[in-house]
C-alpha cells in the first residue's frame, strides 16, 4: 500500500531518461549532484546541485545530463509507478 515511489537517478554526460508522455499523479526531484535540465512541455528548466522541482505526471516530461559529471537525482513519483 505504497503511496510514492522514491528512486535514485544516476545520468552520465549527454545521455537522457526516456521520454514519459503524462500519466496520472505528482512528481518531485531533489538534485544531488551535477546538473541537468529538465523538460517539461517542451520547456527547459536548467537545474544544478541543491536545485528541486515538482510537476503533475500529466505532461510530457523527461530528463537530459546537460553537464561534464555525472548527475544523481533522489525523484519521487506518487502514485508508485515502478
Amino acid at each position: 500500500s505504497r503511496l510514492m515511489d522514491p528512486v535514485l537517478v544516476r545520468l552520465e554526460p549527454g545521455t537522457s531518461t526516456e521520454t514519459h508522455l503524462g500519466h496520472e499523479g505528482e512528481e518531485f526531484g531533489f538534485l544531488l549532484q551535477g546538473r541537468v535540465t529538465l523538460w517539461v512541455d517542451q520547456k527547459a528548466y536548467r537545474m544544478k546541485k541543491g536545485d528541486c522541482f515538482y510537476f503533475a505526471s500529466d505532461r510530457e516530461h523527461w530528463l537530459h545530463n546537460s553537464g561534464k559529471t555525472t548527475a544523481k537525482l533522489l525523484w519521487l513519483v506518487s502514485p508508485p509507478v515502478f
